[in-house]
């Protein structure tokens, strides 16, 4: 990573130790990532992206759904949003689970995904 990135994500970091109202951090994070954006720097909205697929996962959202609201979210392309779904799926433990249970199901037949 580059030493420019770096600092961005360490800025952001600092930003949420800030104690501040929620809106606040928000407004500020905001306001930084819309900044590095206009420069170019797109570290921080990738990083954006794959903690709001994350959310989305976790709250039980499928796939198509997660896919879309990032493409409207962030105007990114369905490559773009299907990078970010896999990362957060990376981080959450998901995949591995998943394609545990696709594989076993298309052996067996079996619809009914089991649970460990």
């Amino acid at each position: 990573m580059r030493k420019q990135a770096a600092a961005i994500l360490e800025i952001m970091a600092e930003v949420e130790r800030i104690d501040a109202h929620p809106h606040t951090r928000y407004a500020l994070k905001k306001f930084i990532n819309d900044t590095c954006l206009a420069a170019g720097i797109t570290i921080v909205d990738r990083k954006e992206r794959v903690q709001f697929a994350r959310r989305l996962l976790e709250a039980g959202e499928p796939r198509p759904v997660i896919r879309d609201r990032l493409m409207i979210r962030f105007g990114i392309e369905k490559t773009m949003a299907y990078d970010a779904i896999g990362r957060a799926l990376k981080l959450s433990g998901k995949s591995v689970k998943y394609r545990k249970n696709e594989a076993q199901n298309s052996i067996t037949g079996s619809t009914n995904s089991t649970q460990d």
